[in-house]
């Protein structure tokens, strides 16, 4: 919560145009993670005349009845506690409020559960943000904090501590996100140590190996394919894939080097490309920069050499849906990047923008834009080059 300026609080129909205030003189309102309630805090006037932030009351409103479910006070549940966190209503009638995410409480770090109008605190840090991985149903979840992990069965209230020496590997449409709680099934989580890569075995409660890695003062990566049943694991010497995880894994070395390094490993490459299409790499061998891009059955479908572009370093790496083409950014010696188009059988490899490449942007483009080092804007279609001249400030 920010300041605590009173305001009112309406709720507007699109379909009907309709405008129907639920609450006046409030301080702060959020949805809940499932949309279907609003929480809002309202304080006695004193309160916010004074700046104190206590005795703060938080009401459920149902948003499709718009009727009011129950009041909530932290000065009922104790000293120091506070909701301004994310709040989860469960279909059983569980609350959870998870505070200490991005845009949540400043100065509480726990996860609360309301249950039978009983407070119970499922965890507590002293400070710092923390990571959580949940289900949809919210009733496991993962927590990561200062490289520990803590699982927890929150309707049977059990709880086990995992060690410091793994990594939880999030799914890849979510791996920039700290706080998950859409995946539909916690059972195959996949995890990473420095000696493999560990499965969750959630009847026992425990990690269970499934492949043997070396770390090679890196990391190990996991892309984890969570409804294929199947996944693919990096390190420094060989890339693997692990098929029918929830049985029998089976394992299958898709690329391995004696010599070199993997490097420069991408595989979320565009928004309008399949995240499980290509696999993008470099190995470094004898002084030389190898960039391939393999898919998830091995196969190797780009390989372009340091010979062919003549630059070292690989930048970033775009997709082009319109040409069915990739952008390769490249820095030569003097960290000059230069851009490139590779066609999909790599025997067309041309350089496309010779001036040097100060930005590059292609994450969520459908083309490749970017900003030479005189700050002129560019785009590349997969045909041409085209030079936007920007308007002038005034």
């Amino acid at each position: 919560m920010g300041r605590y300026d009173n305001f009112d609080l309406h709720l507007y129909n699109v379909d009907n145009r309709s405008d129907t205030i639920i609450a006046t003189d409030i301080q702060d309102a959020k949805f809940t993670l499932d949309g279907k309630h609003l929480v809002y805090c309202k304080m006695p006037q004193d309160y916010v005349d004074n700046g104190n932030t206590n005795n703060k009351k938080f009401t459920i409103v149902d948003l499709k009845t718009m009727n009011e479910s129950k009041t909530y006070a932290e000065a009922d549940y104790g000293d120091n506690i506070d909701f301004t966190g994310l709040w989860a209503i469960k279909d059983n009638g569980d609350i959870l409020i998870f505070n200490g995410m991005p845009g949540t409480g400043y100065y509480a770090h726990a996860v609360y559960l309301i249950r039978n109008d009983k407070l119970q605190v499922l965890l507590n840090f002293d400070s710092d943000s923390y990571g959580i991985v949940t289900n949809k149903e919210l009733n496991d979840m993962f927590v990561i904090k200062n490289n520990n992990i803590y699982y927890y069965d929150i309707d049977n209230m059990k709880n086990v501590e995992l060690g410091e020496d793994y990594r939880i590997s999030i799914p890849i449409l979510s791996k920039r996100r700290n706080f998950l709680y859409n995946i539909d099934s916690l059972d195959k989580m996949v995890f990473a140590s420095e000696d493999g890569v560990y499965l969750w075995n959630k009847a026992e409660l425990k990690l269970e190996k499934v492949l043997s890695m070396d770390w090679h003062s890196g990391e190990i990566i996991v892309i984890d394919y969570s409804d294929s049943d199947m996944l693919i694991a990096f390190d420094k010497s060989k890339i693997c894939r692990v098929e029918n995880l929830s049985n029998k894994p089976l394992i299958t070395t898709l690329f391995s080097t004696s010599e070199g390094i993997i490097e420069d490993i991408m595989y979320d490459i565009s928004a309008y490309q399949p995240t499980d299409d290509n696999i993008w790499f470099t190995v470094e061998e004898n002084e030389d920069y190898i960039f391939y891009a393999i898919d998830k059955n091995g196969n190797i479908l780009h390989k372009v050499s340091g010979e062919l572009i003549d630059d070292l370093d690989i930048g970033s790496i775009g997709y082009i849906p319109s040409a069915s083409q990739y952008t390769l950014m490249a820095y030569n010696y003097n960290d000059e990047g230069h851009l490139y188009s590779v066609d999909s059988d790599v025997r067309e490899v041309k350089l496309i923008e010779n001036r040097a490449i100060k930005h590059t942007y292609c994450d969520n483009s459908l083309w490749t834009v970017y900003m030479v080092t005189d700050g002129m804007v560019c785009m590349y279609n997969g045909e041409k080059v085209i030079n936007i001249d920007m308007p002038e400030l005034d």
